[in-house]
This record gives structure tokens, C-alpha cells and sequence, in this order.
């Protein structure tokens, strides 16, 4: 009941034309998120300040990054793997028809390019 209260109270306090964070320093939120927050807080300000004039805001959305779940991980992983083999044949390729001795940018005793070459060469 006493939260409830301390949130009211909070809200109330909030009848001013621009948001504060003073909420932010009582919260018990990590330093991360407290950041966020305050930061987003700053935005909205930025936008009701430039904006208010011209557009009757009746709503602002922030959205906030999110943690990728497992699954988001893995393809996340997958597709940057499948990339990363992608431009090494392009290189290779590449290499190839300009009759470049591949050997010389091959990892240790393997037959692929190491990956500090194929970066620099596929932006090359």
C-alpha cells in the first residue's frame, strides 16, 4: 500500500511540461538502466521542446534495445558464419583469377585465408 502511495505521489509531482528524472535517484534499478532511462528522459524532452509548437503530442514511444534470446543468438551466430565464409570465397576467388599464391595468407598449416587478410582485402 505504501508503494502504491510513493507511486502516486510520484505521478502528481509530475504536472510540469517537461519530465523529470528525479524519480530515477530513489529507484532501485542498475546503474545501466538507470542510465537508459535517463537518457530516454533527456529524448523526450528534446522532442516535446522542438515539437510541441508545431503537433499536439498526445504520445511518445521509446523503444529500448532488448537482450536477444538464445535462439536470436544462434541464427544471429549462423548468419554472421555464413557471411564470414561468403567473403572469404569471394577473396579467394578473387585472388585466384589475378593468379595471387594463395599460400601466402593462409592461416598455420591450414588451406584457408586467415580471417586478419580476408577483411583486409575484401575492403580493399
Amino acid at each position: 500500500m505504501e508503494e502504491i502511495e510513493k507511486q502516486n505521489s510520484l505521478i502528481i509531482k509530475q504536472d510540469k511540461k517537461y519530465l523529470s528524472d528525479s524519480f530515477l535517484q530513489e529507484a532501485i534499478l542498475p546503474p545501466s538502466v538507470k542510465a537508459t532511462f535517463k537518457h530516454a528522459t533527456i529524448i523526450f524532452n528534446q522532442i516535446i521542446k522542438e515539437f510541441s509548437s508545431k503537433y499536439d503530442i498526445t504520445k511518445v514511444v521509446i523503444e529500448l534495445a532488448r537482450d536477444m534470446t538464445k535462439e536470436q543468438q544462434e541464427e544471429a551466430s549462423k548468419n554472421l558464419k555464413s557471411s564470414e565464409k561468403e567473403k572469404r570465397q569471394k577473396v579467394k576467388k578473387y585472388l585466384q583469377e589475378k593468379g595471387v599464391d594463395l599460400s601466402i595468407f593462409y592461416e598455420n598449416g591450414t588451406e584457408e585465408i586467415s580471417n586478419k587478410y580476408v577483411y583486409k582485402l575484401f575492403l580493399w
